[in-house]
């Protein structure tokens, strides 16, 4: 199967789930208050900050054994390392709620804590599930259980707050239902893998022995996931403690709508590229990593374009007077995660020449920095100054970390060239079509005659840019898969 064919398999089920997210964002709006979300944010963190230790990471490597016994084993020593976690973090709630003295802190504590016992364990059952299906290349599954997630989660969500349950608890079990409900519907499908799992579950030696064989995984990835799940929770608590529950929760449903089109390209692609990188020659995964990113950047700038310009208008339409002046921090975060959709999908190429701990230093000192300042810019300005300053320091740091990461793996920097000048190119037409169509009409129409000739010049890179050579290289050639 050809690497495109491996991408677009993927992404069609996450594609869906972002687009179910997207288009659940206005009912979601008016059943839940920004605090609410904002406090919903605060857990969802806390589950990926503990999920970092519930497998150390193990689970990135059950695709590389040949044989089936040794991703049997890393399986089952994520199942067990996810298990203790959760006992663990069981008692620490147990200890909480007797020690809170308010009725409210204490249900919040138990919500809490419950939550966090049920998720970790279903949320290493997807992983273990991910890892066994892309070993037998089955991407379109992968792709179907994140949708299945999603959609069961938003689903429970609605239907928990109209039955009466309060906001955030309402938020709380509807993710944990939706994380269990897909666990529990991809296992069958594993076939002869769930039974070999059965079969190594116990075996203590097994267990050792893969345990020492990937030791660089818990070694360098567990550092690297705790710094990238830290980052992201330290901003967000930076936003809430300094501008307050209801700044944070539009910040985190601006990141949701301008990372959309990252979590739906990351989920795709990162996993496809990083098999392919492990048996491909860096000529090959420098071609192919620039030909994607120009693929990327000509479908993704003008959106981004319009999300920074117009976007403010239409996302506080679509939401409500509740949230209203999200939009401003859509339009702050739509260079950031232009940025990272074009280019996060590079980051397994530190595990596969094993260059773990360089990716570390770099991760570290990123969130840091980010961290700091935008604690500053928080505590000074609000939520607003804070997005200024996480944008910035975002944007500057994804372009540097994209350069360091070819020249330290030996790949073609100069291979960028082009997917940057169309980035500056397209981004200035953009911006400027969009300047002009402003002072003409009113958004409605502007809004459609920009996508119109948006996809207009999509025909124009297709037919005269090379963008049809780019499409049938990555989708002509076989993948080799050693």
């Amino acid at each position: 199967m050809s690497l495109g064919a491996r991408i677009v398999r993927l992404t069609a089920g996450n594609g869906s789930a972002q687009v179910l997210q997207l288009v659940s964002l206005p009912l979601l709006s008016r059943l839940f208050e920004p605090g609410h979300f904002g406090a919903y944010v605060l857990f969802v963190g806390a589950a990926a900050v503990l999920s970092v230790f519930a497998g150390l990471r193990y689970e990135a490597a059950i695709i590389l054994p040949r044989r089936e016994s040794s991703a049997a084993a890393l399986s089952a020593l994520v199942l067990w390392l996810a298990a203790t976690t959760a006992i663990a973090v069981g008692a620490g709630t147990l200890v909480v709620t007797l020690a809170s003295e308010s009725g409210t802190a204490r249900t919040t504590a138990l919500v809490t804590g419950v939550g966090l016992l049920c998720v970790l364990p279903a949320s290493a059952l997807q992983r273990v599930f991910a890892g066994w299906l892309a070993r037998a290349s089955r991407f379109g599954a992968v792709g179907m259980m994140q949708f299945t997630a999603v959609a069961a989660t938003l689903t429970l969500q609605v239907l928990l707050v109209n039955a009466g349950v309060p906001g955030f608890a309402a938020l709380v079990a509807g993710h944990v239902g939706g994380q269990v409900l897909a666990a529990l519907v991809f296992a069958r499908g594993l076939g002869s893998a769930w039974r070999r799992l059965h079969l190594v579950l116990l075996r203590r030696r097994h267990l050792v022995a893969v345990a020492a064989r990937y030791a660089r995984f818990p070694k360098f990835m567990l550092p690297y996931g705790l710094s990238s799940a830290l980052r992201e929770r330290l901003v967000h608590f930076s936003v809430g403690a300094f501008a307050g529950s209801g700044a944070l929760g539009q910040f985190a449903m601006a990141a949701r709508v301008a990372g959309a089109p990252n979590s739906f390209l990351y989920q795709g692609v990162s996993p496809v590229m990083y098999a392919h990188a492990a048996r491909a020659s860096r000529p090959e995964v420098s071609r192919d990593g620039a030909a994607i990113m120009e693929l990327l950047a000509m479908l993704l700038v003008p959106a981004f374009i319009f999300l920074a310009v117009d976007g403010p208008r239409w996302l506080d339409l679509l939401l409500g007077d509740s949230w209203s002046g999200t939009g401003r921090y859509v339009s702050l975060l739509a260079a950031p995660y232009l940025a990272l959709a074009l280019t996060s999908w590079l980051d397994r190429l530190f595990d596969v020449y094993r260059t773990q701990d360089r990716a570390l230093l770099l991760d570290v000192a990123f969130t840091v920095t980010l961290v700091s300042t935008v604690s500053i810019a928080a505590a000074r300005g609000g939520g607003h100054a804070a997005a200024a300053t996480f944008a910035v320091v975002f944007t500057a740091y994804e372009l540097v970390w994209t350069a360091i990461t070819y020249r330290l793996h030996g790949l073609r920097l100069r291979m960028l060239r082009r997917p940057a000048a169309l980035v500056v190119v397209l981004g200035s037409a953009s911006a400027a079509v969009l300047a002009g169509l402003t002072a003409m009409m009113d958004p409605t129409p502007r809004a459609v005659l920009f996508f119109f000739l948006a996809g207009l010049s999509v025909l124009g890179y297709l037919r005269f840019g090379g963008g049809r050579h780019r499409i049938r290289m990555l989708f002509g050639a076989p993948v080799n898969t050693g």
